[in-house]
């Protein structure tokens, strides 16, 4: 894998087989927590989180790879 379409669809199929959850929240931020569950799977991570600055400053978590991990987006 060299090109940026290749890692890009490596990520998209990472995204699309990790089955959806109960709790999975819909549309976009449902597809960033498979995303998160699916890098905790594929690397050497205990916990993955996204996360997004608002135009004032504050850090807002938008999907996390489990409960704790949401727990510590949070506190950083």
């Amino acid at each position: 894998m060299n090109s940026s379409s290749e890692h890009l669809n490596a990520v998209r199929n990472l995204v699309a087989d990790e089955p959806s959850a109960a709790d999975d929240r819909p549309a976009a931020i449902g597809r960033l927590q498979r995303l998160c569950r699916a890098a905790r799977r594929d690397l050497p991570a205990s916990g993955v989180g996204v996360s997004f600055m608002s135009e004032s400053g504050d850090l807002l978590t938008a999907a996390a790879s489990s409960r704790t991990s949401a727990l510590l987006e949070e506190l950083q």
